[in-house]
C-alpha cells in the first residue's frame, strides 16, 4: 500500500530498454504567506503579493518555504537558499554601470560550476548561453513576459545559467508605469510560433539534448504543469465560428497557457506537446487511437537513439510506455502495454477501477491533414467536451480531477471525493491554477450542475482473483462479519447490532447496525457514536471488466474541501479503510 521509490519498467520482449524509468519528483512552488490562497501558476509572475506589497518572487529550487502543490507547507531546506536581497536605494550595485543594474538571485553558499561572465561597466547586456544543446539560441535582449525593464530602460535577465541545472524562474522587480507583458521574446527559428523559452521557463525546465532522460522530464512535467480541462475547449467553439479555425493549435495553445494556465483536452495537448518537443531537437510522430471507438483519441510517439516511447499525453498516462510493449509501476496507476494487431495496447493493471480500463495506440502513420479533420470533429455539437466543464492534473503520487460539481482525488488504491459549493470558479482557479474567469465563461456556456453528493466521502479498492460470489461470502453472515471485526476491537452484541470497544475497555467504543443487501453484495453499516453522532460505511464487492474488487467506503461529516489541501489527513482516513480491506482478503 505505501509508496513506491521508483517506477520500474519490465520489458516483455526483450531487454531493449536501457534505463529505469525514475520517479520525477513533485515541483514545490514557493510559498511567501500563510495568506498566500493559491499555488502560484505561469500567469503569476509580475502579479502583485498583498502580504509584500510588490511583485511576486518565484524561487528556485532551494528555497526556504516551499510546499508541493496544493500540500502543506515544508520546513526550511540546508543548508543553502537563495536569498532575496533588494538593492538598496540610490546605491549602485557592484559591476553595474550608473546604478543601472538589475536585482540579482544570490545564492548563500559557495558557487557550483563555471563562474558568471562579468558585465563590462557602460556597455549594453551581453548575450549569455542558455544551458542548453549548441543549436539553441543565446538569450534575448528583448524584454520577456515576465521580466522588467531596468531603471535606464533597457532589459537584462536578472541570471543566467553557466551549469546544465534547471533555470529558477526570473525574479521580477516592480513594474514601471508601461507594461511589458505584451513584450513577449520572438521566436527565432522558421516557422515557431511561440515562445519556447517562455514555455520552458513556465515549466521550471532548462533545455538539453535530446534523450531519454530529458524527454521523461518533459512528459512528467507538461503533465504537472498543464491540466487537461474543457473549458478552454467550450470558449474557444463559442467564440470561433469557423469549423476549420476551431482547433487551438500549439501557437494559441501555448500563448493561453502562459496567460491564463489553461491546457486543453486530447487533440490539442498532443499538437502543443509535439511542437514542443520537435523544437527542442526530439524526433516525433502523430498517431490515433481509440478508448471507446476508433480515432476517439490521439497521442505522440517519440524517438530516442533505437527506441520509440508512447508519449501519452492525450489521455493522460502518468509515465512513457514503451512502443514494444512493457509494464510500468507509477504511485497513481500500473500499466501494462502489448503489441496488439493494430499497434500497442495498453491496459491499466492497478488504480481505481472507475471509467476506462484500456485504450490502443494505431501504428500506422497519420499526415498532419487525416490529424487535423480528426481534431476538428471533436468539435461537434454531441460532443462530451463540449457538454460539461471539467479540469484534471496529474501529480506524482494523485490525480486530481473536477466534474459536475465535485473534485475527485485519486491514488493509486483509493478514491476521495469532495463537492464544491458556492463560487466553484474561484476554488478552482486554486486548486489546478487556471484564470477563474476562464472557467466562469465555461460555466456560464456549458453549465454548473449541482454535485450529486453534499458530503465527502473516500472508498478503497483491492483486486482480489476470487469471483465476487465468494469474495462476498466471508462477510454475508452475522458470524463472518463478528469475525472480520474481531481482528480489530472487541465485539459484543448479537445479530447484525454489535458493540466494538477498543480491547480491554468495554465501556468505551461505539455500535453498528448492519444493513446486507445480499443481491447487491453490499454490507450497509450505520455507526452510532456516544455523543450522538452518526457515520455511514459500506463493504461490497464490484466487477470491472472481469476483474473482482473488494471496496470499503466512508461517508463523511460535511464537504470537506479541507481535504484538497490536508493531503496527509485524507491519506490516514484512506489507509484505515485499506486495513479492513487487507483483514477481509484473507479470509477470502
Amino acid at each position: 500500500m505505501g509508496s513506491s521509490d521508483r517506477e520500474r519498467l519490465r520489458p516483455l520482449r526483450d531487454g531493449a530498454v536501457p534505463r529505469r524509468v525514475h520517479r520525477a519528483p513533485a515541483r514545490a512552488l514557493h510559498v511567501r504567506r500563510a495568506s498566500r490562497r493559491r499555488a502560484s501558476g505561469p500567469r503569476d509572475r509580475g502579479r502583485s503579493d498583498p502580504g509584500v506589497r510588490r511583485r511576486r518572487t518565484d524561487r528556485g529550487r532551494r528555497q526556504r518555504g516551499v510546499r508541493a502543490v496544493g500540500g502543506r507547507a515544508r520546513g526550511a531546506d540546508p543548508p543553502r537558499g537563495i536569498r532575496d536581497l533588494p538593492a538598496p536605494p540610490g546605491r549602485p550595485r557592484r559591476g553595474a554601470a550608473g546604478g543601472r543594474g538589475g536585482q540579482r538571485l544570490r545564492d548563500a553558499g559557495p558557487r557550483v560550476g563555471t563562474p558568471r561572465p562579468r558585465r563590462p561597466r557602460g556597455g549594453s547586456p551581453r548575450s549569455l548561453p542558455r544551458p542548453s544543446p549548441a543549436a539553441r539560441r543565446p538569450l534575448a535582449r528583448r524584454l520577456r513576459r515576465n521580466q522588467a525593464s531596468g531603471e535606464g530602460g533597457d532589459a537584462r535577465p536578472l541570471r543566467s545559467s553557466g551549469c546544465g541545472g534547471s533555470l529558477p524562474r526570473l525574479l521580477v522587480r516592480r513594474r514601471r508605469a508601461a507594461s511589458d507583458r505584451s513584450s513577449r521574446r520572438p521566436p527565432d527559428q522558421k516557422g515557431v510560433t511561440f515562445p519556447v523559452g517562455d514555455v520552458l521557463d513556465a515549466l521550471e525546465l532548462a533545455g538539453e539534448a535530446p534523450s531519454a532522460g530529458f524527454l521523461e522530464k518533459l512528459f512528467l512535467r507538461f503533465l504537472r504543469r498543464v491540466p487537461f480541462e474543457t473549458a478552454s475547449k467550450i470558449v474557444r467553439n463559442a467564440d470561433v465560428a469557423d469549423p476549420a479555425e476551431k482547433p487551438r493549435t500549439p501557437d494559441v495553445f501555448w500563448r493561453e497557457f502562459l496567460e491564463a494556465g489553461t491546457g486543453g483536452t486530447c487533440y490539442a495537448r498532443v499538437a502543443a506537446f509535439d511542437a514542443l518537443a520537435a523544437e527542442l531537437g526530439f524526433a516525433t510522430r502523430k498517431a490515433l487511437g481509440r478508448v471507446e471507438k476508433d480515432f476517439d483519441h490521439a497521442a505522440l510517439v517519440v524517438s530516442t537513439g533505437r527506441n520509440e516511447w508512447i508519449a501519452d499525453v492525450g489521455f493522460p498516462l502518468p509515465a512513457l510506455v514503451p512502443v514494444g510493449g512493457g509494464e510500468v509501476e507509477t504511485e497513481v496507476l500500473g500499466l501494462s502495454a502489448t503489441e496488439s494487431e493494430r499497434g500497442t495496447r495498453v491496459r491499466f493493471s492497478s488504480g481505481v477501477p472507475v471509467g476506462p480500463r484500456a485504450l490502443e495506440i494505431f501504428r500506422d502513420p497519420v499526415t498532419e491533414k487525416e490529424f487535423l479533420d480528426h481534431w476538428r470533429r471533436t468539435f461537434r455539437p454531441d460532443s462530451r467536451f463540449l457538454g460539461n466543464v471539467s479540469v484534471q492534473r496529474r501529480d506524482a503520487s494523485r490525480t486530481i480531477t473536477f466534474a459536475r460539481g465535485e473534485v475527485r482525488v485519486d491514488d493509486l488504491h483509493t478514491r476521495t471525493r469532495i463537492p464544491l459549493s458556492g463560487d466553484r470558479a474561484t476554488k478552482l482557479a486554486d486548486v489546478f491554477g487556471v484564470e477563474a474567469d476562464v472557467l466562469r465563461r465555461a460555466f456560464s456556456i456549458a453549465g454548473d450542475p449541482q454535485p450529486e453528493i453534499s458530503d465527502a466521502s473516500i472508498a478503497a479498492y483491492l483486486s482480489v482473483s476470487a469471483d465476487p460470489e465468494k469474495a462476498f461470502r466471508p462477510i454475508a453472515s452475522p458470524e463472518g462479519y463478528r469475525q472480520l471485526m474481531e481482528g480489530v476491537a472487541d465485539v459484543t452484541g448479537e445479530g447484525w447490532r454489535l458493540r466494538l470497544s477498543p480491547p480491554g475497555t468495554a465501556e468505551s467504543g461505539f455500535e453498528e447496525e448492519v444493513f446486507p443487501e445480499p443481491a447487491r453484495r453490499v454490507l450497509g453499516v450505520k455507526r452510532l457514536y456516544p455523543d450522538g453522532r452518526t457515520a455511514r460505511l459500506s463493504f461490497r464487492v464490484e466487477e470491472h471488466e472481469g476483474e473482482t474488487w473488494l471496496v470499503r467506503e466512508a461517508d463523511l461529516a460535511g464537504p470537506r474541501e479541507d481535504l484538497l489541501k490536508n493531503d496527509s489527513a485524507r491519506g490516514r482516513m484512506a489507509g484505515t479503510l485499506a486495513v479492513d480491506l487487507l483483514a477481509w482478503s484473507r479470509r477470502i
